[in-house]
């Protein structure tokens, strides 16, 4: 029973946890750079995964740094990545947003950055000094902290390649409605220089059967 208890009580911190990341909105003006600091012990594991919604080509470079100074990614043109990866030391990562070498338009950013404590990512058990009961109970922690990171890895997953969809989706539809308009120009085009063409011919021929 004791064992059940600390397993829920896991458990309901692990569902707590995932509702904790969400997604961030922001806006780079052209010409400049945003940057952003995530303070983190050493071996923290890091997911940061970002799209571009709106603005311009849609491309835009970042660039992500180690507390040390140690450049981890530095990515050109993207219109959006998933990176992971873990600090080799201890205090402040950066990671920037640089819309300086884009196209001269803002652009709108979603982006979420997940943090996995060190020490969290699972442990391992042994028996010296311990009951059955505790070696089930650290059993038990050891799989629910598994299953909460990788639910949360999916959970990642799952809302980057929504917001993909929703971004190329909206894309599309933008392509598609000037697809429309243009044929709707060029069908007006079309008839205008018809209509031009018969008057031309009419007047033309009005004029020869005068004289």
């Amino acid at each position: 029973m004791k064992c059940q208890r600390a397993a829920m009580s896991l458990l309901l911190a692990t569902l707590v946890c995932l509702d904790a990341a969400s997604a961030y909105f922001i806006t780079v003006d052209s010409y400049t750079e945003e940057c952003f600091f995530e303070k983190v012990e050493a071996d923290t594991s890091l997911v940061l995964s970002f799209e571009i919604a709106d603005g311009g080509f849609q491309d835009i470079r970042v660039r992500i740094n180690d507390a040390d100074g140690r450049l981890i990614a530095n990515e050109e043109h993207r219109i959006g990545a998933y990176f992971t990866f873990k600090s080799r030391a201890a205090g402040p990562i950066q990671y920037c947003f640089d819309n300086t070498a884009g196209s001269a338009s803002p652009k709108l950013i979603v982006f979420n950055i997940e943090v996995q404590e060190p020490g969290k990512e699972g442990h391992h058990a042994g028996k010296d000094g311990k009951t059955d009961d505790d070696v089930s109970n650290d059993k038990l922690t050891e799989m629910i902290t598994e299953l909460g990171s990788t639910i949360r890895s999916v959970k990642q997953n799952q809302e980057y390649m929504e917001i993909r969809d929703r971004v190329h989706r909206e894309i599309s539809e933008h392509t598609n409605s000037s697809v429309v308009w243009w044929s709707v120009f060029e069908f007006a085009v079309m008839v205008v220089l018809s209509a031009a063409q018969i008057f031309y011919l009419k007047r033309f021929f009005e004029v020869k059967a005068f004289v």
